[in-house]
């Protein structure tokens, strides 16, 4: 049985939508103009806000700062929270359920993502979520979701890391938990497909998966024997 469970937050308990790439090509554009005149080439996909920024910073030779990061972060908060509203917040199926299981039997949960934790608070209420005031490691600070794995760790020290467990959706999700010695469930989507691959990691299409067959080896795993 686990004590902590790890999410990452788009494409793992919430569908991807364009609300977050939205606002941060917004927030780009509104710092820097003259170089947002073009498509945005850049992947949020398994990324962190910090290590898309930084990236853009130095491929098109500008000076990173902290002053400016926290300056591109207030304007892409704001952007979000306008984005938000024009966008459907589609959950993947059973992951409310999912998470208010786990937190009626006291199993500990937190988030490992590349959002900002503003950002993160955002998607997660609009798509009527109740973690409020979420641990875990998230893209304010983190260059790359390992460093995010990592602080989320940092979070929950008393855990040992053979009862931890990480849900996400892309490889570098799956590498993070490689790197920090978790076990990982993959969510199917782009980088996991369901029967068309053999994975060293269970995947599943949704947590209804889980949550409907007690029997299974995954559900037996985080939950015990039911």
């Amino acid at each position: 049985m686990k004590e902590l469970l790890l999410f990452d937050i788009d494409g793992t308990l919430i569908k991807v939508n364009h609300a977050g790439r939205e606002a941060f090509c917004e927030g780009l554009f509104s710092l820097f103009p003259d170089l947002m005149r073009g498509e945005f080439c850049f992947s949020l996909r398994g990324a962190t806000d910090l290590g898309v920024f930084k990236a853009f910073c130095r491929q098109s030779g500008i000076t990173f700062s902290q002053v400016l990061w926290e300056k591109f972060s207030f304007i892409f908060r704001e952007a979000l929270k306008r984005a938000s509203e024009n966008y459907q917040w589609e959950v993947i199926p059973g992951a409310h359920e999912m998470l208010n299981h786990c937190l009626n039997i006291g199993l500990s949960l937190g988030l490992a993502t590349g959002n900002t934790r503003e950002g993160s608070i955002l998607k997660l209420s609009s798509a009527r979520f109740s973690l409020k005031d979420p641990a875990g490691g998230f893209g304010d600070d983190c260059l790359t979701k390992i460093e995010a794995v990592r602080k989320a760790l940092l979070s929950f020290s008393s855990v040992a890391p053979d009862n931890i467990l990480f849900f996400g959706d892309t490889l570098s999700d799956y590498q993070a938990a490689c790197e920090c010695g978790i076990s990982f469930a993959g969510i199917a989507g782009l980088d996991f497909q369901l029967k068309k691959y053999k994975y060293p990691f269970p995947v599943i299409e949704d947590y209804l998966s889980i949550l409907d067959a007690p029997d299974s080896p995954l559900y037996r795993e985080i939950f015990g024997e039911s």
